[in-house]
Parts: C-alpha cells; sequence; structure tokens
C-alpha cells in the first residue's frame, strides 16, 4: 500500500518470486490473501512465475492456487534424497513426496521444475551423491541449483543440529560436487555456471544457447527488469541502481510498516564503477565471454595455464571446465575489488 502510494498507480507486475524461506508453510487461505491482494484484479499474465516449495508443506490445493495465478516454476528444495542426511539437518522426507509433488505438478502443466540441491552436508559421500543424481535425474526437472554448503551456525542456529560435524575439506566438497556434475551433464543438461544446470531442450536451455539468460537476485530468468520490489520481512529489492534490504527482524518488521512507512534496514546507491562491474557480472553469467581492458590482471594468466579461460580478440572466453569457477574468474578481473 505505501509504494502503491508513493508511485502514485499500482505497478504493472510481469514477474513474481515467493521465496526466500518456504511459502508452503503458508496455509491456503493465506497464500489466497497474499495473491488477492498481489493482484487485486484477478491473475494475470506473468512473464515469470516463481514459487519455492517445501516437499513436506505442498498439497494439490496450494499448487492449482500457483497455477491459477500464473506461476510458472516450481523450485522444490530436496537438498539431498538421502534419509539419513536429510533427517541429519531435521529435514525428514521421502523420495516418493518428491516424486508424487513432480507428478502432480506435471499433470498441472508446471512449465519448470527446479530442484535445490545441497553438496557439504553430513554424511553426503561419493556412492550416496551418485544414487541422489540418479533419483533426480529420472524425474526430470528442467533446472537443477546444485549450490555448497554455507556452514554459518552462528548466523543460522538451525545449523547447530549438525552436532559435532565438521565441515569437509574443499577438495571433499568439490568431488560431492562432480559427481552431480558428472552426472547432469552425461544427460545433455547444460551448465551455465554458478551452480545452476539447465534441459537442453527447456524454454531456459533455448534462451542460454540464444545467450538471453539473465540471472537477478533470485535466480537465472530470460527477461530482466529494473525495478525488483521486495516485500516481507529480510526481502531485498533493486530499482535500477539502488539496492534495499527489508528489516531482517520480524518485531522490527511489524513496528515500522505498522507506522505507516516502509521497512527498510538497509540502502546502498551504485557508484558508476559499481554500476559497471555488474554490467561486466552480467555478461559473464549469459556470454561466458566478456571484454577486459587490457592489460588482464596477472591473475588471468594463472586461469589460462588452468585452461579455464582462452584468449579471443580481447574477448575473455569461459571453456566448459571454467564454467565451474566463474565466481573466482570475476573476482580476478573486477574493478571493484581491484
Amino acid at each position: 500500500d505505501h509504494y502503491k502510494k508513493v508511485l502514485q498507480v499500482s505497478p504493472n507486475i510481469s514477474s513474481i518470486y515467493l521465496g526466500g524461506g518456504t511459502p508452503t508453510f503458508l496455509s491456503e487461505k493465506s497464500l489466497q490473501k497474499i495473491f488477492q491482494f498481489i493482484f487485486p484484479k484477478g491473475p494475470q499474465k506473468l512473464h515469470e512465475g516463481t514459487v519455492e516449495i517445501d516437499p513436506r508443506f505442498v498439497t494439490l490445493e496450494k499448487l492449482k492456487l500457483f497455477k491459477k495465478y500464473g506461476i510458472k516454476r516450481l523450485s522444490i528444495g530436496i537438498q539431498d534424497l538421502n534419509s539419513k542426511v536429510l533427517e541429519n539437518v531435521n529435514r525428514p522426507q521421502k523420495k516418493e513426496n518428491v516424486e508424487k509433488i513432480v507428478d502432480l505438478a506435471r499433470a498441472l502443466n508446471f512449465e519448470e521444475l527446479a530442484f535445490d540441491v545441497i553438496y557439504g552436508l553430513p554424511f553426503q559421500t561419493v556412492d550416496s551423491m551418485a544414487e541422489t543424481f540418479k533419483q533426480i535425474i529420472e524425474m526430470s526437472p528442467e533446472l537443477v541449483a546444485f549450490y555448497p554448503l554455507a556452514t554459518v551456525p552462528w548466523q543460522r542456529k538451525g545449523q547447530m543440529a549438525f552436532g559435532d560435524f565438521s565441515p569437509p575439506t574443499l577438495e571433499k566438497k568439490y568431488e560431492l560436487y562432480l559427481v552431480g556434475r558428472n552426472a547432469l551433464l552425461q544427460k545433455d543438461y547444460l551448465s551455465t555456471g554458478m551452480g545452476f544446470f539447465i534441459k537442453k531442450e527447456s524454454r531456459l536451455g533455448h534462451a542460454f544457447l540464444q545467450k538471453k539468460i539473465k540471472r537477478n537476485l533470485m535466480s537465472i530468468f530470460t527477461k530482466k527488469s529494473d525495478f525488483l520490489l521486495g516485500l516481507g520481512v529480510s526481502s531485498m529489492g533493486q530499482v535500477k541502481d539502488i539496492l534495499v534490504q527489508n528489516e531482517r527482524i520480524l518485531e522490527k518488521y511489524l513496528f515500522e510498516i505498522g507506522k505507516g512507512g516502509t521497512s527498510l534496514w538497509r540502502t546502498h546507491k551504485h557508484s558508476p564503477l559499481e554500476s559497471s562491474t555488474q554490467q561486466l557480472f552480467e555478461n559473464l553469467i549469459s556470454d561466458h565471454a566478456i571484454k577486459v581492458p587490457l592489460p588482464f590482471p596477472k591473475e588471468i594468466n594463472k586461469f589460462k595455464e588452468d585452461r579455464l579461460i582462452e584468449d579471443k580478440q580481447k574477448l575473455l572466453q569461459v571453456t566448459e571446465k571454467g564454467k565451474d569457477f566463474l565466481k573466482n574468474i570475476f573476482q580476478a578481473i573486477d574493478p571493484y575489488i581491484q
């Protein structure tokens, strides 16, 4: 309501992303209330529509509601499919639950299914990871986001559930990553870098091959807006060159909203250098090639020696192997860091 007053018009919403956190914890009635508020004139056609799904808390009715309001992509947080691994992090779920959701989503003709998978969890092994990806490939999601575990128990108290767990070494984590990566590449998934793998024949796959993939704060898409409005506790947004984040503590968030204003916790306006740096990064994500002013930073030679990048007429072209190291490559050429 506050933003509508400031803008003096209801925003024309082209895309919506429900998450992080898990919207499916909410009841169908609450979800309906949210959608009716965002779309007071009823469902409308969206260019992109994504909702994060916890397999333990979703029903057919909720899926039908998402479909009604234009959601195209279900991002399912499976994390792993090994029962021992999941129980240890207090996320018990059965493979059958995930399969049921996949079957329901296919029957309702959702355009894309995305699986979120984590490596570096306690009790994960090369063998267990291979079995997990065998099952994932059988369910054939259009997108797999494969991320390393960020071990930060001082920030996320839930990670205390790991008990005496010590994070695996970098080499062990990379070994787990390679198991999943290789399994997907052998089944005709494309690696976009930064942990994303997309099915070649999917909508995203075609966009990637045509170098039309875009990335924002949430995920990868085929279209980017310069007006990303974050609503809800801790949510982030970006309007042109300004970044914003709402209060992360629920009570503070509610208090600020109750006063009739925004709940902004922090804001940041890009400098011209930061804006050009962001564009440089986005080019690297979509094209896997960037034009960098000569002379190249000395670190680039190390990447060349390891065959992660190649020189191509004043362009740095990322090799297939180099896609696993996009973040490292970018940090080496990031003018802001330098």
